[in-house]
């Protein structure tokens, strides 16, 4: 499953973008632990480990650290938001 976390609900300026073979409101309880900010869950799409990479690579100039990319409208529309 494909999880898309944001750095602020009404006005997100990142995203995270990553797999997670269990629930996604678990991947973001074990996040928030280590987050100086609250983070919201926008959304999940059931989905294989390759389009994560496909999007990651769709991607590529948004990318800030990790699984991490800049908030944009491009963005927004790729993650079907």
């Amino acid at each position: 499953m494909i999880y898309f976390i944001t750095d602020h609900k009404e006005h997100p300026t990142m995203v995270k973008i990553g797999f997670t073979r269990n629930r996604p409101e678990a991947r973001l309880k074990a996040l928030q632990t280590g987050s100086p900010v609250s983070l919201h869950l926008m959304g999940w799409i059931p989905a294989p480990t390759e389009a994560e990479r496909e999007i990651h690579d769709v991607l590529r100039d948004y990318r800030t650290h990790g699984e991490w990319f800049c908030w944009s409208k491009y963005v927004a529309t790729t993650c079907a938001f």
